[in-house]
């Protein structure tokens, strides 16, 4: 939910706070990221690349898919782990990022999980870790980075808001349809077939996950100094 826990963080004039604005109703799915590097690059594992940013401070490159996105974002998270000395080169949206990185004109990004196996097929990219708690059925010989030692779980969140006011009758109902609805046999395998998973919560336990979120995000922007300028 980068609307409700990112975007309060990275735009300093946001015109709305998502804390007050908005009630959370229902989560919905969630899926994981993949962190990825160009084809050439000399390193196969995520040991080797922190070797490799640590051995070449300020050489190395990252994409996103812009300035304070939550693909620039999870990747600061990720590379706080190796010092974060690599530079950040924005793009303006997915299409340009991608295939920069397919070209080889990036050497690192975060990317959507859905999208690595098929770059990887076409030998454009190395995969060095998902970001999820268990390895992915469409990655299976990928680590996750809890694996590797990293304490490193994150995750695109689907869920949906209401505005403040809406009657609580109202909110449980949907939640409780949202729920029945994903824990059919039929709906949790259609996610799986995108790597993505149920995330069945509670509105009460919804409300936690976006402000611990919420919380870990801030953190990472302002250790990292992201801001978007309006």
């Amino acid at each position: 939910m980068e609307t409700a826990t990112l975007n309060p963080h990275v735009y300093p004039k946001l015109p709305y706070d998502p804390a007050t604005a908005f009630v959370p109703v229902a989560s919905i799915a969630r899926s994981p990221y993949a962190f990825v590097g160009r084809s050439g690059l000399s390193a196969s594992s995520m040991s080797e690349v922190f070797s490799l940013i640590r051995s070449q401070p300020g050489k190395l490159t990252y994409g996103s898919v812009g300035n304070g996105s939550v693909i620039h974002v999870a990747a600061e998270l990720i590379l706080g782990a190796a010092g974060r000395d690599v530079i950040h080169v924005p793009f303006n949206g997915g299409p340009p990022a991608y295939n920069a990185l397919a070209g080889g004109h990036v050497d690192l990004m975060v990317l959507p999980v859905g999208f690595a196996p098929g770059f990887r097929s076409e030998g454009k990219i190395r995969i060095f870790a998902v970001t999820s708690a268990a390895r992915l059925p469409r990655l299976e010989d990928v680590p996750t980075l809890k694996e590797l030692g990293y304490d490193i779980e994150a995750a695109q969140v689907i869920g949906l808001l209401a505005p403040r006011g809406t009657p609580a009758g109202v909110l449980d109902m949907l939640n409780a349809e949202v729920n029945a609805i994903l824990r059919q046999p039929e709906a949790q395998a259609a996610l799986t077939s995108r790597n993505a998973e149920a995330f069945v919560q509670s509105r009460e336990q919804y409300a936690s996950y976006l402000r611990s979120e919420s919380e870990r995000w801030g953190e990472v922007v302002r250790r990292a100094s992201i801001k978007v300028d309006p």
